[in-house]
């Protein structure tokens, strides 16, 4: 018994090196994802290892953390106009998978530049850039309620049509969030219909559905 549980001490560290040693090697090629080569494998790869660190090295886990902080700071590094969609994509990943810990360690790495790249115009279709800014500021249910009147009353038509599916984000914020958000497109929806405007009506219902479709508790919650 006592050479089985060493065996299977063994392997389960020989394991998680490899993981390791394969995460590093992923982040080794993130900053050349420029190349459509390396974009291909890294891409076609990215979840599937952020998935497996996570699974062994839960959050706050020391290892965990220290590649969770040096995947962001590359991210945030190479981040620009030309190559958002991969690498915005890579920060969402990562949000999802990581959770607070790395909602945390955003702050630090991405904030400013996120928030200003969803300020500029010029990015004004770019995938997963709502839902990425969701993530990093998880706990936030003002935050969220901000880009929610934003997305029904500021929102070009091209920007909502763009980025309507990064508010499905909202229902993995944590419940007092997604019902905060709910609740308010619920009166953005009726404040819409006091006043006849169709156009912001419709904008809160598509939100309001995107959100509670997303949601795997959707049974549980109301519905119209």
């Amino acid at each position: 018994m006592k050479r089985l549980t060493q065996a299977r001490t063994r392997a389960r560290a020989e394991e998680h090196e490899r993981i390791l040693d394969n995460f590093d090697t992923l982040l080794s090629r993130v900053e050349a994802v420029d190349d459509p080569e390396v974009n291909k494998k890294v891409t076609e790869n990215f979840e599937r290892f952020v998935e497996r660190l996570t699974r062994h090295y839960p959050e706050w886990d020391a290892e965990g953390r220290l590649r969770t902080y040096v995947l962001m700071k590359k991210i945030a590094d190479s981040l620009n106009l030309h190559n958002a969609d991969t690498y915005l994509d890579m920060a969402y990943r990562t949000l999802m998978a990581r959770g607070a810990e790395a909602s945390e360690i955003s702050h630090i790495t991405l904030n400013g530049k996120v928030e200003r790249m969803y300020r500029d115009p010029e990015n004004e279709g770019t995938r997963r850039l709502a839902g990425t800014l969701l993530l990093m500021n998880r706990g936030d249910d003002e935050y969220a309620r901000e880009m929610v009147v934003e997305a029904v009353h500021l929102w070009s038509d091209s920007r909502f049509l763009n980025l309507r599916g990064d508010f499905a984000t909202v229902s993995s914020l944590g419940k007092q969030e997604e019902e905060s958000v709910l609740d308010l497109l619920e009166k953005e929806m009726e404040k819409a219909a006091r006043v006849k405007d169709t156009g912001a009506a419709k904008r809160a219902r598509d939100l309001w559905m995107t959100i509670l479709v997303a949601d795997p508790r959707l049974p549980r919650l109301r519905s119209k």
